[in-house]
């Protein structure tokens, strides 16, 4: 009698264990797989003459700044102007060498 109590207990474990699976799956592709752009909106008119008549974005999605500022084999940097921005002219130069973002 007591064998039976215990493997039932195992079914409710692996059946919960199933759907906490099931939950961590589908949240993952809801998150990773779902379209950023957002829909429905309407277009707005600005009363204001724009400032430019062109507006250029650099989107950068898995940039990282260690890999900008190190120095290639050649000891040579990718970006020799911001490199020399944030070692001589930027005040926060020691909390990016703390980070070990600048070496």
């Amino acid at each position: 009698m007591q064998f039976a109590i215990v493997k039932m207990e195992n079914w409710k474990l692996i059946v919960i264990g199933f759907c906490v699976h099931v939950v961590f799956l589908y949240s993952l592709l809801d998150i990773y797989f779902t379209s950023p752009l957002v829909h429905g909106m309407h277009p707005h008119a600005s009363p204001v003459d724009p400032a430019a008549k062109r507006l250029v974005l650099f989107v950068g999605d898995g940039l990282r700044a260690d890999r900008l500022f190190e120095l290639d084999e050649n000891g040579t940097t990718r970006a020799p102007f911001l490199r020399y921005f944030f070692l001589i002219l930027a005040s926060f130069y020691k909390f990016c060498f703390y980070r070990g973002v600048l070496k």
